[in-house]
Order: C-alpha cells, then structure tokens, then sequence
C-alpha cells in the first residue's frame, strides 16, 4: 500500500474503533461514515489491483470485509458489536500483510 493508502487505511481502523467503543448507541450517521471510509479503502484496494500493485487476494479481502461491515450497519435485529470488531480486527490484518506483500514486490 502506498502511503496514501496507509493513511487512508488508519482513518478507517480510527473510525471503526470509535464505532466499538461507541457500541449500540452510536448514532447511525457515525456507522454510516465508517462504512463510506471502509467502501472508499476496498475501492482504493481495488484500483491498485488493476494496476498490479496489490494481489487478487487483498482485493478479495477487501471486498469480504465490506460485505461483514454492511451486516453490521443494517442488521436485520439490533447492532452487531461483534461484527464491527471482526471487521476492524481483520482490516488490521489487511493492512499489515498488504503493506507487506506490496514491500515485497517492489524492485531494490
């Protein structure tokens, strides 16, 4: 990832950290907003894929970590803790063995 997307990447794991921590009772707009950062992050990761500067598989795990967030802001019942937290969990995740995988690709 370049750094851009780091950044990009950060302000997503900041917005989603606020939403576990917020738990049930934060106003839907907050949810909606981590969910527009999260969709603009897996298009970026998209976008870099098509360049060949990112593997299939981190286009496809950006691409499962937006559908597990989308659960999470319209649930059928309630408001999925869990699924916020996996989400961040996971895009952690991403981001470290993405960052890598690109280092890793990078003609010395």
């Amino acid at each position: 990832m370049d750094d851009e997307a780091l950044n990009e990447a950060q302000e997503t794991l900041a917005a989603l950290d606020a939403l576990v921590t917020g738990g049930p009772e934060t106003p839907h707009e907050e949810i909606a907003e981590a969910m527009r950062r999260l969709a603009g992050l897996r298009n970026r990761i998209i976008e870099k894929a098509r360049e060949g500067k990112a593997t299939p598989d981190c286009r496809d795990r950006a691409n499962a970590l937006m559908s597990l967030a989308y659960g999470a802001e319209f649930p059928l019942i309630g408001f999925h803790h869990h699924r916020i937290v996996q989400t961040r969990d996971s895009l952690r995740a991403l981001v470290a063995e993405c960052d890598a995988q690109v280092m890793k690709a990078k003609p010395t």
